[in-house]
């Protein structure tokens, strides 16, 4: 759908035609919205913030007030902050009404109790598991009862939509298609090159943009709800056809095996014939640019994504992808990784995604001092940091502001790391706030509290820390008793 969507407009054959047809898209969307068909409302909406239509700035220059007006809150609605929060708060609402909801959000949930309480392949399964799994699969089955639509069928309408068809795996070619008809259409001033969405556009083409700078107006019809100012760095991701799946594609490079019983592992497959292919074990030279257990490909190759998605904290993203199919995208321009880089942001881009090792996790956390050397604080407040654990050391990088909810709005450079080897961590006993842990240095007499924005991202760190804290616990011992 939302490839259809950039198709129709950037096929368009004069500006005032292609500015019409965006707005009968914002139309459809707002009828979506109001039939409750949230899936398909995101693959359009999604792909009105692609970058191919994004950055067309004459265009959206010729849409009514009340069209920008409508699209904003439609963006509002569907945002993936604190882990699509307003929509899920909508679906909750409806109750019985009929819906047929956004299913990234429930794969995305399935997929993160996964990782958080990996299936055994045992009769008994974790208690935590089977409630976690079983409440999802109520609330899906809920909204299948309640699923009934009185919508007379147009067989030609039918017809046309159904002949729409993209092949998964020829994705990336489509978009950089897309993006080349785009700059065709309204040259950019940058050097061109290929953007799957409009977080990957820099420079003055997005401060350009009327998106980037419209104000939040009142839009007709009580079903949309009042628009928050936001600021102009927090863009939500554009989308491509996974985004309606619930998981982002990756360049498919060497990735951490991933057991479960839940979602197994088929291998990477043939474009061709469909069928499994031989493992490729990269020489050396490949694999220190290979990817990180975080999922972010740091590589050489041009059309390498740099972006993350911190709706969720990230965790083990590269077992996650992994365990939902072989990534597809595929590098466009080929090997630069002795060019220099086009410009400082692209740098910076590059530096903030650097780390010292492969990332067990990492993400946004709030940390506040209990006890420092055995004393506690005189002052003790919350502070926002995005950690990444690797292997044993804890890395801490400060916020460039107070309202940094993505990597990039943090400092590309630690500003200090610790080794947990022989800390202690636990989940703190408080019902009201189920998203903290404390983690404990006993031997310097240090202990901090962390907020990890739910339950589940806590358990999440909880289970990685405590393994990273266990590892090599003899040599501490061995250590302490040689100082004794």
């Amino acid at each position: 759908v939302s490839f259809w969507v950039v198709r129709e407009i950037l096929h368009a054959q004069t500006l005032k035609i292609r500015a019409e047809v965006l707005s009968h898209y914002i139309k459809t969307a707002k009828k979506l919205y109001e039939l409750n068909n949230l899936h398909a409302l995101m693959a359009v909406v999604s792909g009105l913030q692609s970058a191919p239509i994004f950055r067309l700035t004459k265009t959206w220059a010729l849409l009514s007030r009340k069209d920008k007006a409508t699209f904003d809150k439609l963006e509002y609605v569907m945002s993936k902050e604190d882990n699509y929060k307003r929509l899920r708060d909508y679906i909750s609402s409806l109750k019985m009404t009929p819906c047929i909801p956004y299913l990234g959000i429930y794969l995305s949930d399935l997929t993160y109790i996964d990782s958080a309480y990996p299936s055994t392949g045992s009769i008994l399964e974790s208690e935590q598991r089977t409630n976690l799994m079983n409440n999802i699969l109520r609330i899906i089955s809920d909204l299948q009862q309640s699923c009934e639509y009185d919508i007379p069928l147009l067989p030609h309408v039918q017809k046309y939509l159904n002949s729409v068809q993209y092949i998964e795996e020829l994705q990336k070619f489509v978009e950089d298609d897309n993006y080349k008809l785009s700059l065709k259409i309204e040259p950019g001033t940058s050097t061109p090159h290929s953007a799957a969405s409009r977080e990957d556009l820099v420079g003055s083409e997005v401060g350009a943009s009327p998106q980037s700078g419209r104000k939040n107006a009142a839009a007709e019809g009580a079903l949309l709800p009042p628009t928050p100012p936001s600021p102009r760095n927090l863009i939500p991701h554009g989308h491509r056809k996974c985004h309606s799946l619930g998981y982002n594609f990756i360049h498919k490079i060497n990735t951490a095996e991933f057991k479960s019983a839940t979602f197994p592992n088929a291998g990477s497959r043939h474009l061709l014939d469909d069928s499994v292919m031989e493992p490729h074990v990269p020489s050396r030279g490949q694999a220190e640019s290979s990817t990180l257990s975080s999922g972010i490909s740091i590589g050489s190759s041009d059309g390498s994504e740099l972006s993350e998605e911190t709706s969720w904290p990230a965790f083990e993203r590269s077992r996650l992808y992994h365990s939902l199919g072989p990534g597809t995208r595929v590098s466009r321009n080929g090997y630069r990784g002795h060019m220099k880089a086009s410009s400082s942001l692209e740098s910076e881009d590059l530096a903030v995604h650097l780390y010292p090792g492969a990332v067990t996790i990492q993400g946004v956390l709030r940390r506040k001092t209990l006890l420092k050397e055995g004393k506690k604080p005189t002052v003790a407040s919350w502070t926002k940091y995005w950690l990444a654990l690797c292997g044993t050391q804890l890395f801490y990088y400060a916020a460039k502001s107070l309202k940094a909810t993505e990597r990039k709005h943090f400092k590309s450079t630690p500003s200090k790391n610790v080794s947990v080897v022989g800390w202690m961590v636990m989940m703190a006993d408080d019902p009201e706030h189920p998203d903290l842990f404390l983690l404990t240095d006993s031997e310097r007499g240090n202990s901090y509290k962390f907020q990890a924005g739910n339950r589940m991202n806590a358990m999440l760190w909880f289970k990685h820390l405590s393994a990273a804290c266990q590892s090599n616990r003899q040599q501490v011992r061995a250590r302490y008793q040689e100082r004794v």
